[in-house]
């Protein structure tokens, strides 16, 4: 397994611009969820047609830090971070993050396991068979 870095330009506001400022730094995992949007244009210099795939973030979810040291997939006596909902900074793929790697994370809400909140499920239906390869 070889984690591959993507940037994505992301766009938070409120609460949730403000968290990303203060706890994420250069090199910290995140995940967001959000809506996406799919910039095109042509490049003047070039005479090609360019696009840029972004997210208007809506929840975040702080990532572990994975360690060096083996065993089950990166976990670490941090935890998951929180979720954080309701988010105005602009982080994309050419930011430089300076932040602080010693800061601890802010402190966890109760959304249901992994930070996010999990509808409950449809009363008369089968559970789902994920099966889903990743």
């Amino acid at each position: 397994w070889q984690e591959e870095t993507t940037f994505v330009d992301v766009t938070l506001w409120g609460r949730t611009a403000e968290v990303a400022d203060q706890y994420l730094g250069k090199g910290s995992g995140v995940m967001v969820e959000g809506r996406l949007r799919l910039d095109q244009w042509d490049d003047k210099q070039t005479g090609q047609r360019r696009s840029r795939l972004r997210v208007t973030g809506e929840r975040m979810q702080m990532l572990p830090r994975g360690g060096g040291n083996g065993g089950n997939g990166g976990s670490s006596s941090q935890g998951s971070g929180g979720s954080y909902n309701t988010g105005g900074a602009q982080y994309g793929g050419g930011s430089n993050y300076g932040g602080n790697t010693s800061q601890q994370a802010p402190p966890q809400q109760d959304n249901g396991p992994g930070g996010f909140y999990d509808p409950p499920a449809q009363q008369g239906m089968p559970p789902a068979d994920d099966d889903i390869p990743f």
